[in-house]
């Protein structure tokens, strides 16, 4: 585990809230969401029910693969789809407070999609919402970083 004090787990700065206004400052703002928070990979993007490929505003360390393969099959089946409509926004959501995580951990479409990346668990904050979209920023958690703590739980309020 890595100390606290370590630059790895750093407040976000003013560039990082810059990010709200200036989408050339994302990718760099979503890696540091993943190493703020500890992930494997992280993605800012609107859940719509028409949600395509390219509407997929931002991500990094996913690979185009697995973008790809998520949109053109899986997301029709993604459980945490209607868990993300109804999150409050900018309140922390797991995968555990959507669905009983041993759903998570059986097979078929997430796990599918899922344990190839080492996926476990998920941080997913509602950033802005209507009644038909909700703008969502995901860090992907890796079995190597665990499921979802409530130390990760608060780190985004710290921020």
């Amino acid at each position: 585990m890595v100390a606290r004090s370590s630059p790895r787990y750093r407040t976000p700065s003013r560039k990082d809230r810059d990010a709200a206004i200036d989408p050339t400052l994302w990718p760099e703002v979503l890696a540091n969401c993943v190493n703020f928070i500890g992930g494997s990979a992280a993605a800012l993007f609107p859940r719509t029910q028409r949600a395509k490929p390219e509407t997929f505003s931002c991500y990094t360390s996913i690979e185009p693969y697995y973008r790809d393969l998520y949109f053109n099959k899986y997301i029709k089946l993604d459980a945490l789809t209607v868990g993300h409509y109804f999150a409050q926004t900018e309140k922390v959501v797991a995968v555990g407070d959507i669905i009983p995580y041993e759903e998570f951990s059986e097979p078929g479409p997430i796990l599918e999609w899922g344990r190839p990346q080492g996926i476990v668990d998920t941080l997913d904050v509602a950033l802005d919402k209507t009644t038909t979209t909700a703008a969502m920023v995901c860090v992907f958690r890796h079995q190597r970083n665990g499921r979802l703590d409530d130390e990760m739980r608060r780190r985004p309020a710290r921020g």
